[in-house]
C-alpha cells in the first residue's frame, strides 16, 4: 500500500508538471481548452506566473512528499489544490453555473480526496513507525524486520563461565548521577 501511495504522489507531481509545461510553453492554447484569453504579453506573463508557478508549486511538493514520504510535504501539496477549489467555489457563487465549470471542480475534489487519503495513511503510518521500529508492512532495515531476523543470529552465553563483577557504582553528586 505504501508503494501504490507514493506512486499515486508522483503521479499528481508529474501530471502538474506536465501542465506547467503547458502553461509556460503552449499560453496560445489556453483560450481554446481553458477559457483563458491571452493580452499581449503582461497576460502571457501573468498565466506563466500565476497559474504556471501553482501546478509548479504542487509537482515539487508531491514530489517531495513521494520521495521522503513526507506527510508534511503532503499537506502542503494537497492545500495548494484545496486553495485553487476554494477559488472556483466563490467564482461559482459570484458568477453562477457556466458551461465547463464543474468538470475542473470534479477534477480537483478527486485529487484532493487521493491526496487526503494518502495524508492520512502516512500519518498513521508516521505514528506506527517511529524510528528504530518495525515497519507495520514487515519490511525495512530494522533487526526484527522479517528479512532480516531470519538472517541474524543471536549471542549465547558459554556455561560455567563467570562475567566479571564490575565495579560497584556511587553516587558522587547530590542529583543522583553517578561516578566511578
Amino acid at each position: 500500500m505504501m508503494l501504490f501511495s507514493r506512486a499515486l504522489v508522483v503521479l499528481i507531481g508529474l501530471l502538474s508538471l506536465l501542465s506547467v509545461f503547458q502553461h509556460w510553453f503552449a499560453v496560445e492554447t489556453l483560450a481554446a481548452t481553458r477559457g483563458i484569453e491571452v493580452v499581449g504579453a503582461i497576460g502571457s506573463a501573468n498565466i506563466r506566473a500565476d497559474i504556471g508557478g501553482l501546478f509548479l508549486a504542487i509537482a515539487v511538493f508531491a514530489l517531495i512528499a513521494a520521495w521522503k514520504r513526507s506527510a508534511t510535504w503532503l499537506l502542503a501539496t494537497w492545500l495548494l489544490p484545496a486553495l485553487a477549489l476554494l477559488g472556483r467555489l466563490v467564482s461559482l457563487g459570484i458568477d453562477g453555473n457556466a458551461p465547463r465549470v464543474i468538470e475542473p471542480i470534479l477534477v480537483e475534489a478527486v485529487i484532493l480526496t487521493i491526496l487526503g487519503a494518502i495524508y492520512f495513511y502516512w500519518k498513521k503510518c508516521q505514528r506506527v513507525c517511529k524510528p528504530g521500529s518495525v515497519h507495520p508492512e514487515g519490511i525495512g532495515d530494522h533487526s526484527s524486520s522479517p528479512c532480516l531476523a531470519t538472517r541474524v543470529k543471536q549471542p549465547t552465553r558459554a556455561t560455567g563461565r563467570r562475567m566479571p563483577c564490575a565495579a560497584p557504582i556511587r553516587f558522587c553528586s547530590r542529583w543522583g548521577l553517578p561516578c566511578r
